[in-house]
Formats: C-alpha cells, structure tokens, sequence
C-alpha cells in the first residue's frame, strides 16, 4: 500500500508557558509533505528524502517499512524583539 498526498501543510501555534503562567513566548511548528514516500531497504536503511533544499526527513512508525517525506520547521518568536511604532510604519504599504 503506497500513501499519497497532493498537498498538506500543518501548523500549529501555541502560547508556551513552560510553567510560567505569565510568560508571553510563542513558539510556531509546521510539517509539509515533501511529495515523495521513503521505504525501509533490505539492508535496515532508508531511502532518501529530497526536495525542499534538503530540509526533508523520513518519518515512519517503528513496524512500519513505508514512511513519509516531511519537512519540518520551528520558530520561537520570543527570540524575536516587538515591533516598535516606526516598524510598523516602516513595514506598512504607501499610499
């Protein structure tokens, strides 16, 4: 049995306390379907995921020989400052 997806793209945003009931950190994970399938070889290797500049991973279930192409992506928004006034402005189109 072979999966195919024409297109799928999750993500998911939450606030991150780690805890802190008062943190105000964002953090934001997405996977994308690199289009491709990758299969356990005889050997116990994978084959290789491309596209996507390199960025596509096999995932599989652990009794599975058949995964998919995934790449994945995190960012914490926290490590970026909060845009000012001028920032705004800045980044706003011109009449």
């Amino acid at each position: 049995t072979k999966l195919y997806f024409s297109s799928i793209h999750l993500a998911a945003a939450g606030h991150d306390t780690d805890g802190d009931e008062g943190s105000d950190e964002y953090e934001l994970f997405t996977v994308e379907y690199c289009g491709t399938n990758c299969t356990q070889l005889g050997n116990g290797t994978w084959t290789a995921c491309t596209g996507k500049n390199g960025t596509c991973r096999c995932f599989h279930e652990n009794d599975k020989q058949v995964g998919l192409c995934l790449s994945t992506e995190y960012t914490d928004f926290s490590d970026y400052p909060p845009p000012d006034s001028d920032e705004i402005r800045a980044a706003s189109p011109l009449p």
